[in-house]
């Protein structure tokens, strides 16, 4: 018999990850799967020289002079949170997360309160594996902003990056409270209580997710969810066979 090959704790963390995102990924399609495992930054308020849908070499090009561009910005403007912002955000697409980390600090040393700035700093964190800088930041701003719901949003997943997915629940929770229309808040909490085995309680989320999928008039995401909220049925009855045999 061949000797199972064990788990690392990054492989356990990212197998959780794609376990979890799977209601998401039924939801929202392909984009949610970057929103958890690669955890994309939110997007500037401005930008400069867009580098989507270009081949490599231009898009690099592009890259490259939208730094300079935020740079010769920077000279002009040296405490502007959204011009420091920006450049980090640019900084980040060119996976230069040092950098990018050292412009939204100093974002938040002249707007401790940028949105903007906190969301993806933050995020930045998690994709690092610094989930413990991230949470510091998070909760910190919470006590500043607790009305915003994507600060909850990034703190539960920080939370499920540790393992610690009471605290993501709890998170998620809180996110639901402020934000009660966040269909991304009901999905996650679905894909963790489905992980933890707690089917039931995985189907009653995926019911609220469709509450606010169905005020939203879009019959496209309730269509989803019902099938979504199907898989879960057979997920039960399955379980229930395997308890009477």
């Amino acid at each position: 018999m061949s000797k199972q090959k064990k788990k690392t704790p990054n492989e356990k963390r990212k197998s959780f990850i794609l376990g979890v995102t799977w209601t998401l990924v039924v939801i929202f399609g392909v984009s949610c799967i970057g929103f958890i495992t690669n955890f994309v930054q939110k997007k500037p308020v401005q930008t400069q020289n867009s580098a989507q849908q270009m081949p490599v070499d231009q898009k690099k090009s592009a890259l490259e002079e939208e730094i300079k561009y935020w740079q010769g910005q920077l000279e002009q403007k040296p405490q502007d949170p959204l011009t420091l912002s920006n450049l980090a955000y640019v900084y980040a697409k060119n996976n230069n997360k040092e950098d990018a980390v050292r412009y939204y600090k100093e974002a938040l040393k002249y707007d401790p309160k940028f949105g903007f700035a906190i969301e993806n700093l933050s995020k930045i964190y998690i994709v690092s594996k610094k989930e413990d800088e991230a949470i510091k930041l998070l909760n910190a701003s919470i006590k500043v902003t607790p009305d915003n719901g994507r600060y909850y949003l990034n703190l539960s997943v920080a939370y499920i990056y540790k393992e610690d997915y009471k605290s993501a629940k709890k998170s998620l929770d809180e996110l639901i409270k402020v934000d009660p229309g966040n269909i991304e808040g009901y999905e996650l909490k679905a894909g963790i209580l489905r992980k933890e085995g707690d089917i039931k309680g995985a189907k009653a989320a995926l019911l609220q997710a469709k509450e606010v999928a169905q005020a939203s008039n879009d019959p496209r995401i309730v269509s989803q969810i019902d099938d979504a909220i199907n898989n879960l049925g057979k997920s039960i009855e399955k379980k229930n066979n395997k308890t009477v045999n």
